[in-house]
């Protein structure tokens, strides 16, 4: 009798909280597609998951892009598609629970598909970055070993100090050494990028582009963006509904807590959102000053030094030095370049509260 009391119970609140078609999915896919504008997809079936790796297969047919990584990982992250679950996990509970729960876990995973997102947005940058510098740390060991092969063998006939010869020898070895690192990271930051987007198998052989993108020929103005940052920021949305809900419940202790609770998350969201501009400005202007002064002006060195050699006025040893030079402006300004992209994206963390 009481089994047949429970069961007419849960059905009569089945029947007031019935699960939706989607399983709650569609407010987190709403959620990234206003913050992100990528599609979040969650696998529930055999056809799901085939129509998922079809969009990733295409997605990689070509070049690589910051946003096609972004979409690739919120589609194809397995420990998202784990966290995906949680809705469907958490809808169920309706039957037991309030609906607060449901919303609080479609809030947290919409969360986390930002988080995911924009962290592959970043090792996009940093992969691509790191292949560059790689490639450049090439040309300088090529560089250091032609001028220490022709030091080596000046010095042999004895027209050139074993001092300076010892010293484009030592040249040479530091450039092999930093060769080497360069590509242990591109390495690294290739794989990272693998693990987030969750590739495997065939799919490793993706290409990413030879050079990072130019800079914008505009940044944004942090005038609007604190305002921006409390209006869709997600920690911000759930601390408000939970002081509205208690309003509602009249209970004035765990409202007056949770209005707190709301207000300290508009205060970190604003603080966060002006030091995530602070730096966002600060590395475009110095990746700025890096394309437009200090490449530039290396260029022009290295155009006077090739006339002076040329002219029989400056050693290849002189040339091979000056062309060192350059390499390091270029690297200076693909550094800076990096940094500029990936303050970006923390700007847009900070706007979503996809780190949260």
């Amino acid at each position: 009798m009481k089994a047949t009391v429970a069961l007419s119970a849960l059905v009569a609140l089945a029947g007031c909280a019935s699960l939706s078609e989607d399983a709650g999915f569609s407010k987190v896919e709403q959620a990234v597609k206003e913050r992100a504008d990528i599609e979040a997809k969650w696998a529930r079936s055999e056809d799901d998951a085939t129509r998922i790796r079809g969009r990733v297969k295409g997605l990689l047919a070509g070049p690589l892009g910051p946003a096609q990584a972004m979409q690739i990982a919120v589609l194809n992250n397995p420990g998202l598609q784990a966290s995906y679950a949680e809705v469907g996990i958490a809808e169920a509970d309706l039957v037991q629970a309030s609906r607060s729960r449901l919303e609080a876990t479609q809030s947290r995973v919409a969360a986390e598909a930002l988080r995911v997102a924009f962290d592959a947005r970043k090792a996009w940058f940093e992969a691509v970055a790191a292949q560059e510098t790689a490639g450049y740390a090439a040309q300088l060991k090529d560089s250091a070993e032609a001028s220490a092969e022709l030091a080596r063998r000046m010095a042999a006939v004895g027209n050139f100090p074993k001092l300076t010869q010892a010293r484009e020898q030592a040249f040479y070895a530091d450039a092999t050494t930093q060769l080497a690192r360069a590509r242990h990271k591109a390495a690294a930051a290739r794989e990272r990028l693998t693990r987030l987007m969750g590739l495997w198998g065939g799919d490793l052989s993706y290409q990413l582009p030879d050079r990072l993108p130019e800079l914008p020929k505009e940044v944004r103005e942090g005038g609007e963006l604190e305002a921006q940052a409390i209006a869709q920021r997600l920690d911000v949305q759930r601390a408000r509904r939970e002081a509205e809900s208690l309003a509602h419940a009249k209970a004035e202790r765990l409202y007056l807590q949770a209005v707190n609770r709301a207000t300290e998350a508009a205060v970190q969201a604003r603080s966060e959102v002006r030091e995530a501009y602070s730096s966002y400005r600060t590395a475009f202007d110095i990746a700025r000053h890096y394309r437009d002064e200090i490449v530039p002006l290396r260029k022009r060195i290295s155009e006077e030094v090739l006339l002076r050699y040329n002219g029989m006025l400056m050693s290849v040893f002189e040339l091979l030095a000056d062309s060192r030079e350059q390499v390091a402006a270029v690297n200076g300004y693909i550094e800076a370049a990096r940094d500029f992209w990936l303050a970006e994206a923390d700007l847009q963390m900070a706007l979503t509260g996809g780190g949260h």
